[in-house]
């Protein structure tokens, strides 16, 4: 781009100001060839070219001029060209001076090629001083245009009219072009096409700061590519009210843009990956309490429909859909993020949820976790994941999991059972003969009383074992749990089968549970364990406890989500074959097995992680180290108290 009102001459030479006021380039004979730069702090009006250089002076020193003072240091730097001459000029008070200045004026002489005098380039200070010499009226003006010239943003100013007045340096190095070829052309070619009618018709709306914000558009970059900008404008105004000058501050918000759009793409993205998943977002103020939940999350929830975007809701209105009976966990469980004691949650509930056909309960888990932010307040956020029909399949796994469960129990109480009716039938031949010699029949009585109590339990645990209702949460002994699910399975598992119950002396805080289900996690496991020792071993049931820190917890379960705090710990161990490294990986998966086919359904394990997830525990399958055998831990967190 070319500006030909530009000389060649004068760009060689760099015509262009630096800290001064007012910058002009005069022709040979004194006259007003061009207005290079207009200060940000000038009062000098617009200049005509051709201005003769006594109306120049006036222009600038008012009635204070001294026409004759400028043309003898002109017709100076006319007989000799190569050198510069300095004077100092009287200027006449103004609006924003209320005394008479100094000003420094410097006259520097530009030839052309052939060694004549092309032009002569006029610099005006704005240092003002007091005419008695005393102190200076604005002393921190030089200061102030050494300041904006370092500045890395772009500094303007214009007139009222709209129209160029000064220009920082570094509008130069963004766009590669000269200061004055700008003042002279604008810059409204270099901003994009697609922005160019938005900040061209842009109507100046100040605020009572005087203040007015641009939309932001694209200006090109010296290096060829069009950057975002962002310009802030504030007016000046005189006594009367009126705007004397526009000065305007634009910088480069390329790298501000570029991360907005980064963040705006990875949203999307993971919006898209949220849809697919079929999971809902929320978002907690931890300040004000006010929730934001996408679309989806807003159904699984049964709450009013909207989106991220719609206003937010108070974290009551999330609690408010849970079931009666889970209500107070959940609010047990939301509080302790916000007081600070976690810093994640993982909280499983039923919700009431009104449908077109009716209520339904829909099985939710909600995961979550409190990110600090470095302005404001934490959040709270996290996923809601609907349960309800991966439960409806789990419960139909773990029924089947359950009939197999009893289908072997059956071959191994059968002897038990038998030996206790066995008991039964002796003890009351016994009492029949006893009778019938008129003895006391007290001691078979106990005999018979005895035999029947402890088949009544057997069966009771088999109506347990068997039983589809909902469980209740009560706290639960797991080493004593484990302890008679070892003297119910004992039968069950091959004569050479040495079976380790935890000692009775092990005593540890209890668990908030199912009894029932817990059982079918410790029947579940010492099964799989003997499924593998046909030939003979050693099951060996630990259970004590442990205390987790997050790194820990995070190892433990290898990245999965379970907190810090104390946990009751039960390890089920057999010196068997070990788990193939194959099988690893997958040992949980639904209908993954081991055995021969026929052996199994393949869903024991699934349900027993199921199980022990919905307990808020985790649970690992790994093979012995420095021994033969497999090793199952489970985590099951101590209930509040223990």
């Amino acid at each position: 781009m070319t500006d030909p009102t530009t000389n060649p001459t004068e760009e060689r030479a760099g015509v262009a100001a630096s800290a001064h006021a007012l910058t002009v380039v005069l022709e040979p004979d004194g006259s007003l060839r061009r207005v290079v730069r207009v200060g940000p702090t000038s009062t000098v009006a617009r200049l005509e070219p051709g201005l003769p250089v006594y109306e120049l002076a006036a222009a600038i020193c008012g009635a204070s001029a001294e026409p004759a003072l400028w043309e003898a240091q002109l017709s100076a730097v006319r007989e000799h060209p190569a050198v510069a001459v300095q004077f100092e000029v009287t200027v006449d008070p103004t609006a924003n001076a209320t005394q008479r200045v100094r000003r420094e004026v410097v006259a520097t002489p530009v030839l052309d090629r052939t060694g004549q005098l092309d032009c002569v380039v006029l610099q005006c200070s704005i240092g003002r001083q007091v005419d008695d010499g005393s102190v200076p009226i604005d002393p921190d003006a030089d200061r102030f245009e050494e300041l904006v010239a370092a500045l890395p943003a772009l500094v303007w100013s214009a007139l009222p009219d709209g129209s160029l007045a000064y220009l920082s340096p570094e509008w130069e190095r963004f766009t590669g072009i000269p200061v004055p070829r700008m003042l002279t052309n604008g810059y409204y070619d270099l901003i994009h096409a697609d922005d160019l009618p938005a900040v061209a018709s842009q109507q100046l709306e100040f605020d009572d700061d005087d203040r007015f914000d641009f939309p932001a558009f694209r200006l090109l970059h010296a290096s060829g590519e069009y950057r975002w900008v962002d310009t802030s404008v504030v007016a000046v105004r005189n006594e009367s009210g009126q705007i004397q000058r526009i000065l305007g501050v634009t910088t480069d918000a390329a790298s501000m843009h570029d991360a907005q759009i980064a963040e705006q793409r990875l949203s999307e993205q993971l919006s898209a990956a949220l849809e697919v998943a079929g999971l809902g977002r929320f978002d907690v103020d931890i300040g004000t309490g006010l929730a934001r939940l996408d679309a989806r999350g807003r159904e699984i929830l049964g709450l009013e429909r909207g989106d991220f975007d719609s206003p937010p809701l108070p974290i009551e209105a999330l609690v408010a859909t849970s079931h009666p009976d889970d209500t107070e966990r959940v609010k047990a469980a939301i509080q302790r993020v916000f007081d600070g004691t976690d810093t994640k949650y993982r909280t499983q509930s039923r919700r009431v949820v009104q449908t077109p056909a009716g209520p339904m309960i829909r099985n939710v888990l909600g995961v979550g976790r409190l990110e600090p932010r470095e302005h404001g307040h934490s959040h709270f956020v996290g996923v809601i994941h609907d349960l309800t029909a991966e439960s409806a399949a789990a419960a139909a796994g773990l029924r089947a999991q359950k009939h197999e469960a009893l289908g072997t129990l059956a071959g191994g109480i059968a002897h038990d059972f038998n030996n206790m009716i066995s008991a039964i039938t002796m003890s009351a031949d016994v009492l029949e003969a006893e009778v019938a010699r008129g003895g006391q029949p007290d001691e078979g009585i106990a005999e018979i009383r005895a035999a029947a109590e402890r088949a009544a339990k057997l069966v009771r645990r088999l109506v347990s074992l068997s039983q589809d209702s909902a469980p209740e949460l009560l706290p639960v002994d797991v080493s004593e749990l484990a302890r008679e699910v070892c003297t119910l399975m004992r039968p069950t598992l091959p004569r050479r089968v040495e079976l380790v119950p935890p000692s009775p002396l092990t005593r540890v805080p209890p668990v908030l549970g199912s009894d029932r289900d817990l059982r079918q996690v410790l029947l579940n496991l010492i099964d799989n364990a003997g499924q593998e020792l046909a030939e003979g071993g050693r099951i060996e049931v630990r259970v004590d406890t442990v205390e987790l820190d997050s790194v820990a917890a995070a190892a433990f379960t290898r990245g999965a989500a379970l907190g810090a705090g104390r946990y009751v710990r039960l390890v089920v161990t057999d010196d068997g074959p070990g788990i193939p490294a194959d099988g690893l990986a997958r040992i949980f998966d639904p209908f993954f097995t081991t055995r021969r086919p026929g052996g199994g359904t393949g869903l024991g394990l699934t349900a027993t992680q199921s199980i022990v997830r919905g307990h808020g525990g985790a649970i690992t399958a790994d093979n012995r180290i420095g021994a033969r055998g497999a090793e199952f831990r489970v985590l099951l967190p101590q209930a509040d108290g223990g």
